[in-house]
């Protein structure tokens, strides 16, 4: 039951021997774990003759074939006039689901075919979007990193630090990693030499600490503690 648009052709009933008999289409949605949360199933329905029966059923399963969740319109054994009918089942996407088989049963009664028929079956998945923010990290070599983070867990990966290359020990999007530089915040004191008494102005680093060396006395030479 091949059709344009996502959607079958008209696949009807004929099979005059067989009762019940049954046909079904399998549609594979698991391109979209993870980045879908919600799910809608649909086909229409047509039936003539009263002593016939028709039966929908929408079934989603998981990697082994196990019905996780279903619909089942039941069996319908009396008279229609040939219009179309919509059957549709809207539900969050069961966890492991992977493909949705739809599944059209008809049981045959009297006369020479079986007036059943289903088309327009369609499955719609509704996507997630996806949101990154923006994280940021101190590294062991004292550098900050920052790092983009995917709410899908399948665009993320082990970070590496551009800093020194060791690995950041979280997870990101790769090639996201940037270092942050960050506004130096420089401050002068005042101290008097030990060993002179004389007054000195040191200028420090405050928010870089290790980029402080040791000072000596101008006048003395000895270590300005």
């Amino acid at each position: 039951c091949g059709g344009a648009r996502g959607r079958t052709t008209t696949c009807e009933a004929t099979d005059a021997e067989v009762d019940p008999t049954e046909i079904y289409q399998d549609v594979h949605i698991s391109a979209y774990a993870g980045k879908a949360d919600l799910i809608k199933v649909g086909a229409y329905l047509r039936k003539y003759s009263e002593p016939e029966k028709v039966r929908l059923i929408f079934e989603y399963r998981d990697a082994g074939n196990r019905v996780l969740k279903f619909y089942d319109t039941g069996w319908f054994t009396g008279f229609w006039d040939p219009s179309w009918r919509l059957y549709e089942d809207e539900r969050a996407i069961p966890a492991t689901c992977i493909k949705v088989r739809i599944r059209l049963m008809w049981g045959y009664k009297k006369g020479g075919s079986n007036d059943n028929a289903m088309t327009d079956a369609y499955v719609q998945v509704h996507t997630i979007e996806e949101v990154i923010t923006s994280e940021s990290i101190v590294h062991s070599c004292n550098v900050k990193i920052s790092y983009q983070l995917s709410s899908f867990a399948e665009n993320n990966d082990l970070l590496t630090c551009p800093n020194c290359g060791m690995g950041l020990g979280v997870e990101g999007i790769r090639g996201s990693e940037e270092i942050v530089e960050e506004e130096e915040e420089i401050t002068s004191v005042l101290i008097t030499c030990a060993k002179c008494g004389s007054q000195l102005k040191l200028t420090i680093s405050v928010s870089i600490p290790e980029k402080n060396t040791e000072q000596y006395c101008p006048v003395c030479g000895e270590p300005a503690d």
